[in-house]
Parts: structure tokens; C-alpha cells; sequence
């Protein structure tokens, strides 16, 4: 009984010094003191200790350093830690392929992929081919491309309103009342040339998947949109000349153009699907927009026409042209929201993306503040003007600029063999 528990004891022995001295290098990295004070001079250490190691053979000692010191184990799996997550990119691709070499050689092919995808997303503009068969297998079943990107874009827009509830100033004024009056929206095509505008914002994307992503921006923009109204006074004037009587008509037509411009600080969110697994990427995007009105203007261009008309015949005065611009920040919501509706273009060009996006707009909220449509009493006694209740139908076209800050390697699609 004692020769057996000498030799079980003796066993244990001789592996727990065989362990020891097959990972000298774990033991040597943990006296290291910069690991906590210079992370950099560490990790640059480390590599070179496991590169020695494994041209050495020490696979087990290799893949144990790593899962001591750039790991962290939690219920669901290991995480990267911190201190290597923020290291440079070079460095860290040099580690992750010594790993994905050592888990290959020890034909732990699952292990391997995992830190292998880093690999790829790191090393984004490599092709691999001077990489293992299995390495190269792996990239060929990968996209790459970036997960999360900052960007900044310009475009312009274009808005008409559509108005739900109309007002007119007349039939609530006693006097004076015109003789005729006519009021509407500027069509499509006059919609487009008088209410262009620009825009700037800021952007971020998230990929999720291969082809889903969110994209997030603020934007500051104006929006315009306008109408004509036009009124016609007229005056008879009786008398006798010679015993016959004369009747003198004096006419004052008035054609009113109005302009709103309107400026917004707006947050868009779009869920975007991305079905192209290549550089060149359509997109389609659906979300919605909520925009914090900041400021506005109403610009009034007034032409007046008089004219006298003597037994029958008219005769026309000089026009009179008149511009006239109102603060509307008391008569316009404080905010503007609905849902958007989006196609654009996608393109990866070195360390930057290039994207196109032309947006529909379909506002849901009313822009007017409904219970302080009668507080300008300047723009109703002078200009017999008052605000419907509209909302906005906007198109935006806007180019962006982004900046990838990582990538990720996303599973192709696989292709159905041919029958």
C-alpha cells in the first residue's frame, strides 16, 4: 500500500514539475512588473516571447500566455482584456496569427477561426496569399468590412407641404373685404426650385450582420415651402358730366408670394440592409426622424398692380413691388417628426467609405403650433395672412464620408452547388 501511494505521489510530482518547466514563459511573464505599469512594453515583449516559443514548439506554452494575459474567462466564454483590446493594430494581428497558427498546428480548427476573423478584420486590406491553406480557405468564405464607422455628410433637400386644415383671414375679418381672393401651394416644379436647401451631419453606423446595420445621424437643416395668395380691391366712383353719367373703377390687384423658411437640428434613425457581399454596396433603409425646430423666418414678396378702368377701358399704373421679412418662431412647432424611406450606395475605398443616399421624408406632426395661429396680429392686419396646418414631404440627397474605427469578418453567403 505504501509503494503505491509513493509512486501515485511521485507521478504527481513529476508533472507538476514538467508543467512548471514546460511554461517557464508564463511564469517569467508574471514577475514582469510593466504589465501593469507600460501595458505597450509589455505586450511587445510578449510577442516576442511567444514567437520564440512557438518556432520553438511550445504550443501549449503559447496558447496558455495568451489565454493568461490577453484573456479574461466569464461564464459565457473568454473576452479579450482591455489592456490588449487597446494596443495597435499591427501588434495585435502579429499576436492573433501566431494563435491562429498554434491552435491550427494542434488541429483546434474551431479555436483558431475565432481569433482568425480577428485576423482578418485587423489585416482588412490583405489578401493572404502567402497564409496556410486553412487561412486562406477561411478568407475566401469571409466578407470583410467595417463594423462601426464615424462620418460627416452634405446634401441638399427639397420640401412641398401637404395641408390638412385651411384658414382664411376674410372670413374672419369684417373689413375690408376684397372683391376676389385666391390662394394655393406652389406646384412640384416651383416647389423644387424655390424650396432647395442644404444641409450638414454626422454620422455612425453599426453593422449587426453581414447585411443589416443601423445608422444614427444628427443633422442641422432648413427646410422651405411656400404658397401664393392674391387679392383684388375694387372702388366704383359715380358722376355726371355733361348730363350723362360716367362710373371711374379704381383696381388694386395684389399678388403675394410667401416663403417659410424653417431651420431644424434633427435625429434620424434607419435600420439599412446591405445585400452585396463586395466594395460597391446598394442599401435600403427604413426609420424615422425627429427634428427640434430652432428658428425661422417668413419672407412676403408683395406686387401690387393699380389700374383705373374709365367707361370700359383699363389703364394700367407702374408696379409696385414690396419684400417683407417676419419672425415666425412663435407660430411654428417646437417639433417635427415622421418616418423615412431610403435607397443609396455604399463604397469601401481604402480606409475610408463613400456613401450616397437619396431620402424621402413623410412627415406625421402638424409644423404649425395650432394655438398660436392668431398671435402675430402684424401678419394678419397688415399682410391678411394666417399659417394652415401643414405637414412637411421632404427629399433629401446627401454624399457622406466615413471613417471606419474597426472591422469585422462576416460569413459569406453559401453558394448552392450546381445539380
Amino acid at each position: 500500500m505504501k509503494k503505491i501511494f509513493f509512486l501515485v505521489f511521485l507521478l504527481g510530482f513529476s508533472k507538476s514539475l514538467f508543467a512548471q518547466s514546460k511554461c517557464d514563459l508564463v511564469k517569467n511573464l508574471e514577475n514582469d512588473k510593466s504589465f501593469t505599469e507600460a501595458p505597450n512594453t509589455f505586450y511587445k515583449k510578449f510577442y516576442e516571447e511567444i514567437d520564440e516559443a512557438y518556432e520553438k514548439g511550445d504550443l501549449g506554452c503559447v496558447i496558455e500566455a495568451f489565454e493568461k494575459f490577453c484573456l479574461i474567462q466569464k461564464k459565457g466564454g473568454n473576452v479579450l482584456k482591455k489592456e490588449f483590446t487597446k494596443l495597435n493594430e499591427i501588434l495585435r494581428a502579429n499576436i492573433y496569427e501566431i494563435i491562429v497558427y498554434a491552435y491550427l498546428t494542434l488541429d483546434e480548427e474551431e479555436a483558431a477561426e475565432k481569433y482568425l476573423l480577428h485576423l482578418f478584420a485587423l489585416r482588412n486590406e490583405e489578401e493572404f496569399e502567402d497564409y496556410w491553406f486553412e487561412v486562406r480557405k477561411s478568407k475566401e468564405e469571409h466578407f470583410i468590412a467595417p463594423q462601426l464607422l464615424y462620418g460627416v455628410g452634405f446634401g441638399i433637400n427639397s420640401s412641398i407641404v401637404e395641408p390638412f386644415q385651411r384658414y382664411n383671414i376674410f372670413e374672419a375679418l369684417q373689413s375690408p373685404q376684397p372683391n376676389w381672393y385666391n390662394y394655393d401651394y406652389f406646384n412640384f416644379s416651383e416647389s423644387f426650385r424655390k424650396s432647395l436647401n442644404w444641409q450638414f451631419n454626422l454620422n455612425v453606423d453599426y453593422s449587426f450582420s453581414r447585411n443589416f446595420a443601423a445608422h444614427v445621424q444628427v443633422a442641422y437643416d432648413r427646410k422651405t415651402y411656400g404658397y401664393y395668395s392674391n387679392q383684388k380691391w375694387t372702388h366704383q366712383t359715380k358722376f355726371t358730366v355733361s348730363g350723362s353719367e360716367n362710373i371711374v373703377e379704381n383696381i388694386v390687384e395684389q399678388e403675394n408670394k410667401h416663403l417659410q423658411n424653417l431651420d431644424y437640428l434633427g435625429l434620424k434613425l434607419l435600420f439599412k440592409y446591405q445585400p452585396a457581399n463586395n466594395s460597391l454596396r446598394p442599401t435600403a433603409s427604413i426609420g424615422g426622424f425627429y427634428g427640434a425646430f430652432m428658428g425661422g423666418t417668413k419672407i412676403i414678396e408683395i406686387t401690387e398692380l393699380p389700374g383705373i378702368v374709365d367707361n370700359g377701358v383699363r389703364t394700367n399704373f407702374t408696379a409696385r413691388t414690396f419684400e417683407y421679412t417676419i419672425d415666425i418662431r412663435n407660430l411654428i412647432s417646437k417639433v417635427n417628426y415622421g418616418v423615412i424611406a431610403s435607397i443609396g450606395l455604399n463604397y469601401n475605398f481604402k480606409k475610408f467609405q463613400i456613401s450616397a443616399d437619396l431620402n424621402y421624408l413623410h412627415g406625421l406632426s402638424n409644423i404649425v403650433k395650432a394655438e398660436n395661429r392668431f398671435d402675430n396680429t402684424n401678419l394678419i392686419l397688415d399682410f391678411y395672412d394666417i399659417l394652415d396646418d401643414v405637414k412637411f414631404r421632404s427629399l433629401e440627397f446627401i454624399v457622406r464620408t466615413s471613417y471606419p474605427v474597426f472591422y469585422k469578418a462576416f460569413k459569406k453567403t453559401k453558394k448552392q452547388p450546381r445539380p
